[in-house]
């Protein structure tokens, strides 16, 4: 395809749902009080402005609320029923974490290939009250894309592990390399999709797919410190 047709801007949303592990006795699990225990935690809450102060609340906040059917309302913005309830008045039913660090995506799509950075907008985890998922949001952009490369982007980005291997040992369906920068532009992680033998391996033992290096980075808590069998 033509390299002359360009994407002005591009913008792409990843959104995957987690399945969250008991990680103590009871029913009831908050997980995202593990993010505000940890020391030198790379996820922070964003604070919701919706309820921070009565007096101060716009109309575009009060617009964005009556759009919501009433269950609607009660589920984003309060819960007053269900096992797990709001502890304070005015708190939602989804916490949101926002990972620090990661300031641009540097994707190689093809051996010897040119690289493509996209800033990283932001990468947020969504919990969920008296819910056993979360949701993670990662968000990019970049302009003057090539069209090919934009719909490449779309189709290979988001793919959590290789579908197969091609003959020279490199992931199918995924892009050749992917690496986190900070904001200096040095790597932080990179991706490992040609490492057939380890994903073999965790299938073999786990019965699960094993989660590419690169995100398995994205959704550590702390830098250097690995989650506990990809639960938190």
């Amino acid at each position: 395809m033509s390299r002359d047709l360009l994407v002005r801007h591009f913008r792409q949303i990843v959104v995957w749902p987690l399945q969250l592990m008991p990680v103590s006795a009871g029913p009831v699990q908050r997980h995202w009080e593990l993010l505000d225990a940890a020391p030198d935690c790379e996820w922070a809450e964003v604070v919701d402005e919706f309820c921070e102060d009565p007096q101060a609340f716009q109309e575009r906040h009060y617009r964005e609320f009556v759009t919501f059917l009433p269950y609607a309302q009660r589920f984003l913005y309060g819960s007053s029923a269900g096992q797990e309830r709001s502890r304070r008045r005015g708190e939602g039913s989804i916490r949101t974490y926002r990972r620090r660090g990661i300031h641009a995506a540097r994707i190689t799509f093809e051996r010897g290939g040119p690289a493509w950075t996209f800033r990283v907008a932001h990468a947020d985890l969504r919990f969920f009250l008296d819910a056993d998922v979360a949701l993670l949001a990662f968000e990019m952009h970049a302009s003057d894309l090539p069209l090919d490369v934009a719909q490449n982007t779309m189709f290979r980005f988001g793919r959590a592990y290789p579908g197969f291997w091609e003959k020279n040992g490199d992931g199918g369906n995924c892009p050749y390399s992917v690496e986190w920068l900070d904001v200096d532009g040095r790597v932080l992680s990179a991706s490992d999709y040609s490492d057939r033998g380890k994903y073999l391996e965790f299938v073999g033992r786990h019965r699960a797919p094993c989660t590419a290096a690169h995100w398995d980075f994205l959704l550590r808590l702390r830098r250097g410190t690995r989650r506990g069998d990809g639960h938190e």
